[in-house]
């Protein structure tokens, strides 16, 4: 499943070469390893050859109040180096100025700011019985993964993000299962393989 995932994410990132991909993560419950699987998946996809992946979280791209440029304080890159990417022209800057809390649409300038300089640009999000603001990225990024807790997310609990991610006009990209101990059968990668195509 993991696998298909990132295979998946390699495929989209090179559709377009002047663009990148957006994805958002989250869960449903806090502890359910958010953090540690967009790292992962930004330091898989970074083996994969795809040349530069940039991880944030959305509490980062929340503070920005009036320049996109606050931004690049926050950003880094998987290996912790904070990642200095071109600035906004002036035109743009006018056109955003607000940014964050403006808007779907000053939101979905952020993003696609940020997917013009980078190949795929993963959004840490917390989770969605915590915080709201996390389907506020859903609409403006090109899908929502969402990370299930192997024996401690319920089936209740998948469903009732599917249907926030889709509500709020979100694209649903995916699941990874993170803290299994144990290996899968057959059936269940079958199960969530048909739902995620």
């Amino acid at each position: 499943m993991y696998q298909g995932l990132l295979h998946r994410i390699v495929e989209r990132s090179n559709m377009d070469p002047t663009r990148g991909l957006s994805l958002a993560i989250t869960s449903v419950n806090h502890g359910e390893g958010v953090s540690y699987v967009t790292k992962t998946l930004a330091s898989a996809l970074e083996t994969m050859l795809i040349p530069k992946v940039l991880h944030i979280s959305l509490s980062s791209l929340e503070t920005v109040k009036h320049d996109p440029s606050e931004i690049y304080l926050t950003l880094e890159r998987r290996s912790g180096r904070p990642e200095e990417l071109p600035r906004l022209s002036q035109q743009d800057s006018s056109l955003m100025s607000g940014l964050w809390h403006r808007g779907m649409e000053s939101r979905s300038g952020v993003v696609q700011h940020l997917c013009t300089h980078s190949n795929v640009v993963l959004i840490d999000c917390p989770p969605l019985r915590e915080d709201n603001n996390t389907l506020s990225v859903a609409p403006v990024v090109d899908g929502v993964i969402l990370v299930v807790q192997a024996g401690g997310t319920t089936t209740t609990d998948i469903l009732f993000a599917e249907r926030k991610i889709v509500a709020a006009g979100g694209t649903f990209e995916g699941y990874v299962l993170n803290k299994a101990q144990t290996v899968m059968p057959k059936w269940f990668y079958k199960h969530f393989a048909k739902r995620t195509r």
